[in-house]
């Protein structure tokens, strides 16, 4: 696991977001888990990106969004 994962996930368990569990036959593995409390926040944060989608491309014309999406699939593609 990558560092910076790592202490993201730990800071993530001390706010009571996630818990980890081990796989009983494989003690390597780990499991992580959203409580029920990251479920809420989930909903929300996405309900606020909804919102801000529609913002942000509001005044675009189907084509100037469609170019948008396009170039945002290209650059999702290159972080992979």
């Amino acid at each position: 696991m990558d560092p910076s994962t790592g202490s993201a996930l730990a800071k993530m368990e001390r706010l009571g977001l996630i818990y980890r569990s081990t796989n009983k036959s494989d003690r390597r593995k780990r499991y992580i888990y959203l409580t029920d409390k990251a479920k809420k926040m989930r909903e929300k944060l996405i309900q606020h990106a909804t919102e801000l989608n529609y913002f942000v491309t509001e005044e675009l014309s189907a084509r100037e969004e469609e170019i948008l999406r396009e170039t945002l699939m290209k650059i999702r593609e290159r972080l992979k």
